[in-house]
């Protein structure tokens, strides 16, 4: 796993040689979701199926040990929710929809999930991408401090 910082936010890339597959995540609080910019390159001579709405969130309070799975947020449930969501909040990314991907196309977007266990300030979570057979898992833990403000 590579991490990198860009505009104060961390990017966790997982690059995955016998898949051809390479992923890149941040996280964001934006209040009551957790906002997840995403990109996906296939290097492979393959096609890949990238399917956000099998993405999902693992969280874990930092008090108790409780933990809890959290699904992905279709585009137009995000607006039901009342919250004003720019359509374009990461460097310019529109919403992740679900697409194959051609050998030597990436594919980047922004998804949103519910938060289960409060801020990040109080949650650690890891998100998982599965692609095709594997699954990437990203951790973002409080406690390394994944923001630079």
């Amino acid at each position: 796993m590579v991490s990198t910082y860009k505009n104060g936010n961390l990017y966790l890339t997982i690059g995955r040689a016998h898949t051809g597959v390479e992923v890149t995540v941040t996280a964001a609080d934006t209040g009551s979701l957790t906002m997840l910019a995403v990109a996906v390159t296939n290097s492979s001579s393959d096609r890949i199926d990238v399917l956000p709405q099998q993405f999902h969130i693992t969280s874990q309070k930092l008090v108790k040990s409780s933990a809890s799975v959290t699904g992905y947020i279709a585009a137009g449930d995000v607006k039901s929710l009342k919250h004003y969501l720019s359509e374009k909040i990461i460097g310019g990314s529109e919403k992740l929809e679900a697409t194959t991907l051609l050998p030597g196309e990436t594919v980047s977007g922004v998804i949103y999930f519910k938060r289960e266990c409060g801020t990040r300030d109080t949650c650690d979570i890891r998100v998982i991408v599965p692609i095709q057979n594997t699954q990437f898992m990203f951790p973002f833990s409080k406690a390394k401090d994944n923001s630079r403000s």
